[in-house]
């Protein structure tokens, strides 16, 4: 029972910093710097993990926790993308 909830909702592997920025480029996405404490448009660091939100027809979107700001930048690149925006 154990191994079929495992393999029903398997864990999304976080990516490393590197392997965010080369998914960014492989998706032909780019990944928007700032000057902000994590470096990156709209990735917050709370804690020990960066938080990533956009914003939407005026309200805060929440997209997650995640555990390099690139792989938060690759998120926040990923909704901002013109089919994503329909989706969230």
């Amino acid at each position: 029972p154990e191994a079929q909830a495992q393999v029903a909702n398997p864990k999304a592997v976080p990516l490393t910093a590197r392997e965010a920025v080369a998914q960014a480029a492989a998706e032909g996405l780019k990944l928007e710097r700032s000057n902000s404490a994590a470096g990156y448009k709209g990735v917050k660091l709370d804690r020990s993990r960066y938080q990533a939100r956009v914003k939407r027809a005026g309200k805060d979107v929440y997209l997650g926790m995640f555990d390099t700001a690139e792989e938060a930048a690759l998120a926040i690149a990923r909704a901002a993308r013109p089919a994503a925006r329909h989706n969230i």
